[in-house]
């Protein structure tokens, strides 16, 4: 929780958003992998249930969207 007259850094990362920078570079990347895990944790969810929706399709992430595209 931030308090009047707090000041925080934060770095945006495409495909992450905002990141809370910590106070050595270090700190700042380890937080960012952490986003990165957390992300790719999603993705892998998400495709698992979307291969399950629809299964025979092939599914395929075009940058932040999903495509599924019917196998013919």
């Amino acid at each position: 929780m931030m308090e009047v007259g707090e000041q925080r850094n934060f770095v945006y990362i495409p495909l992450l958003g905002m990141i809370e920078s910590g106070d050595t570079k270090s700190e700042t990347l380890a937080r960012i992998r952490k986003a990165e895990v957390k992300r790719e944790i999603a993705d892998k969810k998400l495709r698992r249930r979307l291969q399950k929706e629809y299964p025979g399709c092939e599914i395929v992430k075009i940058g932040n969207h999903w495509t599924i595209k019917p196998k013919k």
